[in-house]
């Protein structure tokens, strides 16, 4: 601790230099600096990284190498080491961002990308399986901090005892264990055979979610050190007073959810439209025990909001580019809002609980609030002319009484259906279950022609040259070259000799009719074989085949999705029967019977 962030963008130039000078500065300047600027274009955008003491707001504006992804307390400095490299040859060409930040007070987060993770695995039997699913994820955080330096804030609906009203409210929830999942899943959705002006599915559509998970253990470790040092002093330590302490630690769990579904309308017009964003959803909750950091009551606290913006951002894309044009000729497009929100808030607080749903379209928009108090059995809604819980509550007691003559007048009949049913039960369900665990029943595995099983789901068949696991087709290897996942291993190489000295072209070309020679700095040696190349002076390697990437001891293999795979069915010669498949014993065969022969033998 103690060094002043330094902030380094591609090598390139200093991107951030963190308030007055950095210790040795001049130096920094003198001699590092104008080293990178060096570097010229082949490290450019390839590396990135950030080392030194921080702010937690300064940390927040540190996307491009993960630090904003884990949320730190804003006036607090963090010692950070990040680093951001592209391109790196994991099979294919992939980058990698880690974060790092510590604190002396106890506070440590890591931040990451899948990139990180599919390196990881990507010369591993299990790379090409769960390479789409690491391809989606954006990045992972996690983050323990002792004295509550982890900050999320979010939007909840609680009740306001002084006012009587039910109203959201922003929180901001501090504490000591966090966790960050952010992904994005239009690549694994959608097929690449499915194209729109050569952009696929994937490469048009975003559909990005994240998970945000804040732990406050509050008073918790301190009230159980109390009970701990009260049981050594010979004093009595009950289940009860275990969960007294923890009910009165002010512990606290917050967790927020949002998701987004954009069109890049950009890449399909060359940037003449901007992006539209179809739709985006909110989900918030926060469990309170009271007295935390949150300053909430006890309670849980629930916001969940929806908003499909796709015609606002449609007409606002229109009005910025087509509207300019309008505008010279003297009509201005108007400015409309055509927004659609729904948000529903539930909080369970005391002896109250509260209910509101929102709507609205625009300006045009309609809200209900409702609070239920348990210590009087009172109900009450604002915001629409009748009560909908109390529609409800009339409807459901005149099912009930209906339900109830029902029963009286066909009660026996009833009785026999259900008997039937149990019946069925067994021989349909019960009974085919125990023949799935004795060997005789199997799972469905059929799929349709041009369909193959992978995994326990059907997809299309791979083109040639290529095989399938489970959402991709991964090509093969060339003979000779072993198969390691996303890579083809080279066979092993061969030397071609010492060489010969620069005025015995001729005895090179004697000695070697088949390949010929070639000239290696003041020496001739003679020409790789087919299907090798020169590595150097005197090594012949291997060559990769059909456009596959040379990654020096191996090669990058093609790989291309295949969509989502579908349930397969039974074979034509087999039985569906509580998901599972028998092979058909003929037109006539009742399983129902079968069972009871079965349980007189005491086989079922």
């Amino acid at each position: 601790m103690g060094f002043k962030g330094v902030w380094l963008k591609s090598l390139l130039t200093v991107k951030k230099q963190i308030k007055g000078k950095t210790p040795n500065s001049e130096e920094f300047n003198k001699y590092i600096v104008p080293l990178l600027n060096k570097g010229g274009s082949v490290l450019t955008s390839f590396f990135d990284f950030a080392i030194g003491d921080f702010t937690g707001s300064e940390l927040s504006k540190m996307e491009n190498v993960l630090c904003d992804i884990v949320p730190l307390e804003e006036e607090s400095k963090f010692g950070t080491i990040a680093l951001k490299l592209s391109n790196l040859p994991c099979g294919k060409p992939t980058s990698i961002t880690v974060c790092f930040t510590f604190s002396q007070c106890g506070s440590f987060t890591l931040a990451f990308n899948g990139g990180v993770l599919g390196c990881a695995v990507s010369t591993t039997g299990i790379g090409a399986i769960v390479a789409p699913f690491l391809d989606a994820i954006e990045h992972v955080g996690v983050g323990f901090s002792v004295n509550n330096k982890l900050v999320q804030s979010l939007e909840v609906y609680n009740y306001n005892a002084t006012s009587a009203t039910f109203e959201k409210s922003q929180v901001t929830a501090r504490g000591n264990l966090y966790f960050t999942l952010g992904v994005s899943i239009a690549d694994i959705i959608f097929p690449d055979s499915v194209k729109i002006g050569n952009k696929t599915l994937g490469e048009l559509f975003e559909i990005k979610g994240r998970m945000d998970i804040i732990v406050d253990f509050g008073k918790t470790f301190s009230n159980l050190a109390g009970l701990i040092k009260n049981a050594r002093s010979g004093t009595k330590t009950n289940f009860m007073s275990l969960i007294k302490t923890f009910l009165n630690s002010g512990a606290e769990t917050a967790l927020a959810i949002q998701a987004s579904f954009s069109f890049k309308l950009g890449e399909l017009t060359k940037n003449f439209l901007p992006d539209v964003e179809i739709a985006k959803a909110d989900f918030n909750m926060l469990a309170s025990l009271g007295g935390g950091n949150t300053g909430v009551a006890k309670g849980v606290y629930f916001r969940i909001s929806t908003t499909i913006s796709f015609l606002q951002s449609l007409y606002d894309g229109i009005k910025n580019t087509i509207g300019k044009i309008t505008a010279f000729f003297g009509y201005e497009m108007p400015t409309l809002n055509l927004i659609a929100t729904v948000e529903v808030g539930v909080a369970i607080q005391g002896d109250v609980t509260g209910l509101i749903l929102s709507g609205n379209l625009g300006d045009l928009g309609k809200n209900l609030t409702c609070l239920y108090r348990y210590s009087n059995d009172d109900l009450s809604c604002n915001g629409w002319s009748t009560n909908p819980f109390t529609i409800i509550k009339q409807g459901l007691e005149w099912v009930v009484k209906k339900a109830e003559k029902f029963f009286q007048q066909i009660g026996e009949e009833i009785r026999v259906a259900f008997q039937d049913l149990g019946k069925k039960i067994i021989s349909n369900i019960i009974e085919p279950a125990n023949r799935f665990f004795k060997g005789e029943g199997k799972l469905p595995s059929t799929c349709p022609g041009g369909m193959e099983n992978s995994v326990g789901l059907c997809y299309p068949l791979c083109g040639a040259g290529y095989y399938g696991v489970m959402t991709q087709c991964i090509e093969n290897c060339p003979n000779g070259f072993r198969n390691d996942g996303y890579f083809c291993a080279k066979p092993s190489p061969y030397g071609r000799g010492s060489g010969y000295v620069i005025w015995d072209e001729w005895r090179c070309s004697r000695d070697n009719p088949s390949t010929g020679c070639e000239k290696w700095g003041l020496m001739w040696y003679p020409r790789c074989r087919s299907g090798y190349y020169a590595f150097g002076c005197c090594i012949c390697s291997p060559s990769c085949q059909n456009g596959q990437v040379d990654i020096g001891v191996s090669c990058a293999k093609k790989v291309y999705s295949r969509g989502i795979g579908k349930i397969p069915s039974c074979a034509s010669d087999e039985d569906y029967i509580a998901g599972l498949c028998y092979k058909r014993k003929g037109p006539n065969y009742d399983y129902k019977a079968e069972y009871l022969r079965r349980k007189a033998q005491g086989l079922a």
